[in-house]
């Protein structure tokens, strides 16, 4: 199994989930899967579980790049059948996706990519690897061969098909500490049959049992429904929506900011 770690340790159901040491006491992996037939247990390594945890931290999805094609590898007797070397390595494109990430940088059914950014392509996993690990919406360079002569080409990396729309809907709500908010529109007040006379704003529509906002640690409380209308940091008093509230905690540290808060027909 490619990118896990392989290991014939005894590990029980209840331990799924549940860190793997080295002999040094260092989390390696988290254990993810047993084949009780054979005694072998897997791990997904550490440093992919912590690029995970840093989107989920922002309360990002996990989204993984895609290019949206399907494909052969390429063999001896494929390569001959193509004309090609016998050692040519690469995959051959045999269906592009329409609208995915593929299609719209120019990539097309017949070419045989050989190369990801700086990552060669020899199997079908190289390159799902490749694509997967890049950050969405970002460029890189495929190089391919096309009726047997090298070309490169600049794919802009998206999710799955349609996604992208799916992707802006989201940024429109941010998680800050424990604390899903959402801009206050005309569609989400009829969605989440609000009531108010907000012409703009933020609506809290969660709110974590361990968050330092919540009811426990943030003097009133914030709770799911309230209004926040505007914030005030460093004597600044702003007008809020996801974007400048995202501005304001990506910048601040420790210092405090104030919302004005309107919960049903109170300003709190």
């Amino acid at each position: 199994v490619n990118d896990f770690i392989q290991t014939n340790a005894v590990v029980h159901m209840g331990s799924f989930g549940g860190p793997m040491f080295n002999l040094d006491g260092k989390v390696i992996g988290i254990n993810s899967l047993h084949v009780s037939h054979s005694g072998i247990s897997f791990a997904i390594p550490s440093n992919t579980v912590l690029e995970a945890v840093e989107h989920l931290k922002k309360g990002e999805k996990i989204r993984r790049g895609m290019l949206n094609i399907m494909l052969n590898e390429l063999t001896p007797e494929l390569n001959e059948s193509l004309g090609l070397k016998q050692d040519q390595t690469g995959v051959l494109i045999t269906e592009v996706i329409k609208d995915g990430s593929a299609a719209r940088c120019g990539i097309i059914p017949g070419d045989i990519i050989t190369k990801f950014h700086d990552k060669e392509v020899k199997k079908g996993r190289d390159l799902q690897v490749a694509v997967s690990s890049t950050m969405l919406n970002s460029e890189r360079e495929v190089s391919l061969l096309r009726n047997g002569k090298p070309i490169s080409l600049k794919c802009k990396i998206i999710s799955n098909k349609g996604e992208d729309n799916e992707q802006q809907s989201n940024d429109q709500s941010i998680v800050v500490n424990g604390v899903k908010f959402v801009d206050l529109t005309s569609d989400v007040m009829k969605k989440y049959n609000i009531s108010s006379n907000a012409t703009g704003g933020l609506l809290v529509l969660e709110v974590s049992p361990n968050s330092s906002w919540g009811r426990q640690g943030f003097r009133i409380g914030l709770r799911p429904r309230d209004i926040i209308l505007s914030v005030k940091h460093d004597d600044n008093k702003k007008d809020i929506s996801v974007k400048t509230l995202r501005e304001i905690v990506t910048n601040i540290k420790h210092d405090e900011i104030f919302l004005t808060v309107q919960r049903q027909d109170r300003m709190l």
